[in-house]
């Protein structure tokens, strides 16, 4: 990539990972920071244009809640398909096909911001703020029909005992 850019590379617990790449990128003319394991990830996704990465469930929701555009590489067979054909419909992210196509990508990106913008957009208008709420809302109404129906069939079963009747 001929413009320079910054690059948090998060390994995980892949210390073996972050060694090698440590190695390779020590002069790399980039602003790499080669990181291990992230606490606090929800950082990082803050103050990022953009997130490369295969579409994990829980780190894709993790990025569409911080409204991060994610740049989808080497997704494996099975959800994480899945997760990339909704992503990308949804136009929460889009896909590079091969190293050429993520650098190609990444540098277009760039020069042109419009993009991720676009991006941002999209997930805010899909995303509700409010779900721990709506859960909760959810939890109590089902809870209260559960009451109405265990007091109704207490009724009925009390009423069949006066009369002796059984089903």
């Amino acid at each position: 990539m001929s413009t320079p850019i910054q690059l948090f590379i998060v390994c995980g617990k892949n210390k073996k990972l972050k060694t090698q790449l440590e190695w390779e990128l020590k002069d790399s003319k980039h602003d790499v920071r080669i990181l291990g394991y992230c606490e606090k990830i929800e950082e990082l996704m803050a103050i990022s244009d953009l997130m490369i990465s295969k579409p994990g469930g829980v780190r894709t929701s993790e990025a569409m809640t911080m409204d991060l555009p994610i740049l989808i590489y080497h997704s494996l067979l099975g959800q994480e398909e899945d997760n990339t054909e909704y992503l990308c419909r949804s136009g929460f992210a889009f896909v590079a096909n091969s190293e050429k196509d993520l650098i190609a990508k990444v540098e277009n990106l760039v020069h042109d911001s419009a993009p991720l913008r676009w991006m941002k957009q999209r997930m805010k208008k899909y995303q509700t703020k409010t779900s721990s709420i709506d859960a909760l809302r959810v939890i109590v109404k089902a809870t209260k029909q559960d009451q109405v129906l265990k007091a109704t069939n207490s009724i009925i079963i009390q009423k069949q005992e006066k009369i002796g009747v059984s089903i």
